[in-house]
């Protein structure tokens, strides 16, 4: 099973008494990390930190989410380059955040999320709740915590393009749809993460089937079985609409988790 990690790069309040301006936090399990990188440090580093970084941080066995406060044009140009680097030792979602409401921060109507407004992890009083944390006793983050955060920004990357590139390809090649103009357009601007996804899974590639049960037969499995429902799905000349989502979503989840 592949390691986890999330990146956020933030104003870290956590990070003020550190030299070097990050951090690794380790999840429960000892599998998965948050790692804190404070925004002012890509901006004032070089390219060699950033490959430094990766090399000490990344392997081939990681999936990585680099979660970046919104920025202006100068941050920015070096947050794409951090993820380029990134990308060249695993594979690499860059997203964005920003304005308060987003799903990393802390909601106590959810229990979910893992920053504050301030700048630190949530590990501290909330009105009407008392003491709340996202880290245990031995300040690891609560497994619970960042598999809600995980799976968020995962399902919500790519479940959308995912649905809409099925969607449209039986349109175009089962309906004898010649769309142009906007939607072929946005049709061709999807990422193309989204579809690789589709090309691996169909192909067995995948590395999260390579992490099934080889206990588990052919079918029986979860896994699996989303697997077999999509090549069924991708075998009908007028798929249902509804149905094609369901699949979908029902192959994300499975894509996206269990990270504990």
């Amino acid at each position: 099973m592949n390691n986890k990690k999330l990146c956020i790069i933030w104003k870290w309040n956590d990070l003020k008494d550190i030299p070097e301006d990050y951090q690794s936090v380790p999840v429960e399990g000892g599998r998965n990390w948050v790692i804190q990188i404070h925004e002012h440090k890509l901006v004032d580093t070089n390219e060699n930190w950033m490959s430094e970084f990766c090399a000490k941080k990344l392997s081939k066995q990681d999936e990585l989410i680099i979660l970046c406060h919104h920025q202006e044009e100068q941050k920015e140009n070096k947050i794409l380059l951090f993820a380029k680097q990134c990308k060249a030792h695993c594979k690499t979602i860059l997203l964005r955040f920003g304005g308060g409401r987003d799903f990393i921060y802390y909601s106590k109507e959810n229990d979910s999320g893992l920053i504050n407004q301030t700048g630190s992890l949530q590990d501290g009083y909330i009105l009407g709740l008392g003491k709340k944390s996202v880290l245990n006793d031995e300040r690891t983050i609560i497994a619970k915590y960042f598999h809600d955060v995980w799976s968020y920004y995962f399902l919500n990357k790519y479940k959308e393009p995912i649905y809409t590139f099925l969607r449209e390809k039986f349109l175009l090649e089962n309906f004898g749809g010649n769309f142009t103009g906007p939607i072929r357009t946005w049709l061709d601007a999807q990422p193309e993460e989204a579809k690789s996804i589709l090309v691996e899974f169909i192909a067995g590639d995948h590395p999260a089937l390579k992490d099934v049960d080889p206990t588990f037969q052919d079918g029986l499995h979860p896994l699996l079985l989303a697997r077999r429902n999509l090549l069924h799905l991708l075998d009908q000349t007028a798929p249902n609409l509804h149905e094609v989502r369901n699949v979908t979503e029902d192959l994300l989840k499975h894509i996206a988790g269990p990270v504990y």
